[in-house]
């Protein structure tokens, strides 16, 4: 299985998006930022298209875009909330503020996205992020993604 390494420079809080496309470039350029090779454009590219597919807005005012990347030999995951809730068409038409972008290796990351997307539909875990700062936020999504012991 999976799993990602989450540091305060995966979460960028407070962003002055104004629409999905703004979230995406924000998001390229901090993919770019970790993954120097991957390049912004490409990854703006690929989250775009990704959407065409249909909307990754879940539930409680939350979106996990995620795409495959040829590019990585391991996930990434980074986390964006904006200072206002965007409208994008989802489930239950709810603007959205926080943005969990998984970027997994091609054919890998299926189970860290099932685990990811369960814990997105808790109303108390959107909440939660709203209220919290980076470094808490880092401390919450990792011991929410912790693998549990069998």
């Amino acid at each position: 299985m999976l799993w990602v390494r989450l540091t305060a420079t995966h979460l960028k809080w407070d962003v002055a998006a104004h629409s999905l496309k703004s979230v995406f470039a924000a998001l390229a350029q901090l993919v770019h930022q970790h993954v120097p090779k991957l390049d912004a454009e490409v990854v703006f590219d690929r989250l775009t298209e990704r959407e065409r597919l249909g909307s990754t807005a879940l539930n409680n005012g939350v979106a996990l875009p995620h795409v495959q990347c040829p590019e990585l030999t391991a996930p990434l995951l980074l986390v964006l909330r904006t200072e206002k809730a965007l409208p994008i068409a989802g489930p239950e038409q709810k603007p959205v503020d926080i943005f969990f972008a998984l970027f997994t290796p091609q054919g890998e990351g299926k189970e860290l996205l099932d685990r990811l997307y369960a814990c997105l539909h808790h109303q108390s875990w959107p909440n939660t992020l709203r209220q919290i700062t980076v470094q808490e936020a880092v401390k919450l999504i990792s011991v929410k993604l912790t693998p549990l012991e069998p």
